[in-house]
């Protein structure tokens, strides 16, 4: 009979133990922001990294923003202190053409272990 009592009593310790996507981890995810300059007309005028852009983060499969960063001088950005599981990072911009004059752009990606850094692919914004 003790032998289940401490079973039961480490399976809920296990189970206590597992955190959900978000802060409080080892792991990073990191990337760099690639910017499109256009005139009102929506017409490319110049490009390349872009400084201080915020950067969204969305732990696990909700809709809301859950944390922000700003670019460096050379267009990163990094998340740290992350748990394993899915997020989607993202970054807003100017689009004429589009519904509220704003488009996004995001990728979904995964961290697997503690410690693991994932680097995602460029994100691109435009603004005018």
């Amino acid at each position: 009979m003790k032998k289940i009592i401490y079973l039961a009593i480490f399976t809920m310790g296990l189970i206590a133990c597992q955190k959900d996507e978000g802060k409080g981890g080892s792991a990073s995810i990191e990337g760099k922001v690639f910017a499109y300059d256009v005139n009102s007309d929506g017409i490319r005028q110049d490009s390349g990294y872009i400084m201080d852009q915020k950067v969204y983060i969305t732990y696990g499969d909700g809709n809301f923003v859950d944390d922000e960063v700003r670019t460096s001088g050379d267009g990163s950005f990094l998340f740290k202190g992350l748990q394993k599981g899915t997020y989607t990072v993202r970054v807003f911009g100017y689009c004429p053409s589009c519904p509220l004059d704003q488009f996004e752009d995001k990728v979904v990606t995964t961290i697997d272990k503690a410690g693991q850094n994932v680097v995602v692919r460029d994100l691109k914004t435009q603004f005018k």
